[in-house]
């Protein structure tokens, strides 16, 4: 084997190296940007609910379900009923 033919069977040694390095640097970024979105979705919602229940506490009509069972047991049907 020549001096040629060693460098490069080394060089294509080192290339194939990089290349592996290269793709487990990929699937490691992959995998974060996976988790990143994954977070991102979390977070989404979460401004989602926390935003419906700002527009609902704004709303003329907003009540809690315990205001509406006090007004079911105060309501009409229940002075009609003597109540």
């Amino acid at each position: 084997m020549t001096i040629h033919q060693e460098r490069i069977e080394q060089r294509l040694r080192e290339l194939t190296t990089e290349i592996a390095k290269g793709n487990r640097q990929l699937e490691t970024l992959e995998q974060r940007r996976i988790e990143i979105e994954q977070t991102l979705l979390r977070l989404s919602g979460a401004v989602q609910v926390l935003s419906e229940l700002l527009d609902a506490g704004h709303s003329p009509h907003h009540s809690s379900p315990a205001d509406s069972a006090r007004a079911d047991s105060s309501g009409p049907s229940a002075l009609a009923a003597g109540g």
